[in-house]
């Protein structure tokens, strides 16, 4: 297993549990990269990132110092790829059948992270609280709705609030907004992070090995894996599963798959916890950041920055968010305690590549999950380990196959 972020711990988990021997290899600790930093929000994901709206608001997002998307211009040559296939899956007829691809993990997330934690400390920092969407204006609740009615449609619990009704879920906010829509079923984990490392320790008392060391090539056929580490030593399994995230690209080819992989990039700020804080994470929707009451401070989340895995981070834009987030949670005082930027591994159809490689049945891709990884990371880890052990996995697994890029 390469990677030890929450989809490839929780793919070492589900492999033991299912009696395999599994070595997990990260040049990083346990849940120490995108894990760490993200909203904590476990959803029934079924939202693409490409679409007709996201195309439209383009010119005007990246024209606003305050929007949540950003490019840095000197990336532009090696993105324009990325960018081209994800105009084209923009086209309503792929949006559906982006949200139908994703929504074979999503369906399950919620039930399978319960059951991934159930009987360990991480329980109890899964909370039931839902993942609260605000909007300043009937308008923008509006233009909103369809896509929380499809959300609807699948099944998942979405919750309609007046102004009135929101204050009494949320009484702290300030009273901007006009409409709300709680996803009623997601969960909220306090600490990704620790959640994660729990999970990590759940999976060594089934005999699981983590190292921390750098891999610097993999090979696979169709009987075996082999990872090379940095100090030259070679790992050789039956099987190997790729799951590093936004730097799992490279590997992937050597494995025999070429992926349209990129990252967006997010940033966080850390605060002290207000006197008078939030239940559950809000997200301003018409402004694009989430608050989360996080169990060791708020976070503030914010930004789509496309410019890859090198680049230096600049906090200039989410700190220009400062305000709104204060005028949005008035009791928010105090500078940040700490900032950080993580890598979200993106494929242009915001579908995850879950999956056996075309061209070496002894390695598994199981990487790409955007904006999602946490939401469903337990639910992959489910459908890699029955894939390793050519079991039934209870999803289309064409739609999430790495073969679907030719």
């Amino acid at each position: 297993m390469i990677g030890a972020g929450a989809v490839g711990v929780s793919c070492a988990l589900q492999l033991a549990k299912r009696g395999v021997r599994v070595t997990v290899i990260d040049r990083g600790p346990v849940g120490g990269g995108t894990s760490h930093g993200n909203a904590g929000a476990i959803l029934r994901a079924a939202s693409p990132v490409a679409g007709p709206d996201v195309i439209a608001a383009l010119p005007r997002m990246l024209l606003d110092p305050k929007s949540p998307l950003s490019i840095r211009w000197r990336y532009l040559p090696r993105l324009t790829p990325w960018l081209m296939r994800f105009l084209n899956e923009s086209r309503p007829s792929r949006v559906r059948r982006n949200a139908d691809a994703i929504w074979q993990l999503g369906a399950g997330a919620v039930d399978a992270w319960r059951a991934q934690v159930r009987g360990t400390a991480a329980e109890d920092m899964l909370r039931p609280v839902g993942w609260l969407k605000v909007y300043e204006s009937e308008a923008s609740f509006e233009a909103a709705r369809p896509g929380l009615e499809r959300y609807r449609a699948r099944g998942t619990a979405v919750e309609y609030f007046d102004r009135d009704s929101l204050r009494q879920l949320e009484p702290n906010l300030a009273p901007l907004f006009a409409r709300g829509a709680l996803h009623a079923d997601a969960l909220f984990a306090l600490n990704p992070r620790r959640v994660v490392e729990i999970c990590a320790d759940a999976a060594r008392a089934l005999g699981v090995t983590f190292r921390q060391a750098e891999v610097s090539d993999a090979h696979a056929d169709d009987t075996h894996g082999t990872v090379t580490l940095a100090d030259g030593e070679r790992l050789t399994a039956d099987r190997l599963v790729l799951a590093c995230g936004a730097w799992s690209k490279g590997l992937a080819k050597r494995l025999g798959a070429s992926i349209p992989l990129d990252t967006e990039r997010g940033y966080h700020l850390m605060f002290e916890t207000p006197e008078r804080g939030l239940n559950r994470p809000v997200v301003w929707e018409d402004k694009g950041f989430v608050l989360c009451p996080m169990a060791h401070g708020l976070r503030m989340t914010s930004q789509v920055e496309l410019a890859g895995v090198e680049a230096p981070p600049d906090f200039r834009r989410i700190e220009r968010l400062l305000p709104l987030a204060r005028r949005m949670l008035p009791s928010l005082a105090g500078e940040p305690t700490d900032r950080w930027l993580g890598y979200r591994p993106s494929t242009p159809d915001s579908v995850p590549v879950v999956g056996v490689s075309p061209r070496a049945r002894a390695a598994l891709f199981a990487f790409g999950h955007q904006h999602y990884g946490l939401s469903l990371a337990a639910r992959t880890g489910e459908v890699i380990a029955d894939m390793a052990l050519d079991r039934p996995t209870g999803v289309d697994e064409s739609v999430l196959s790495p073969s679907r890029y030719g």
